[in-house]
């Protein structure tokens, strides 16, 4: 027969491997919830960087059409002649 002694030795390093092992199983959950944040924030931060390039494409073609505007205005001269 196993001894008190025997059994709280063996129920020790029950408890320790137990805590061993929730600890390794916490630091790979939390580095997959890492590594899976980490590419979500890369792929908002792509998404962001292709908007600004549109947003910006978008203003040098608004600029560029008023500028073609303001252009055509100053290149008609009057009809008429000024008195």
């Amino acid at each position: 027969m196993i001894t008190f002694l025997e059994q709280i030795v063996v129920s020790w390093q029950v408890v320790s491997a137990s805590v061993l092992m929730a600890f390794i199983t916490g630091l790979l959950l939390k580095n997959s919830i890492i590594r899976k944040q980490r590419k979500r924030i890369l792929s908002l931060e792509d998404e962001m960087l292709s908007n600004h390039a549109r947003i910006l494409a978008l203003q040098k073609k608004i600029s560029e059409e008023r500028k073609n505007i303001n252009g055509y205005h100053q290149t008609l001269s009057p009809i008429r002649a000024k008195q």
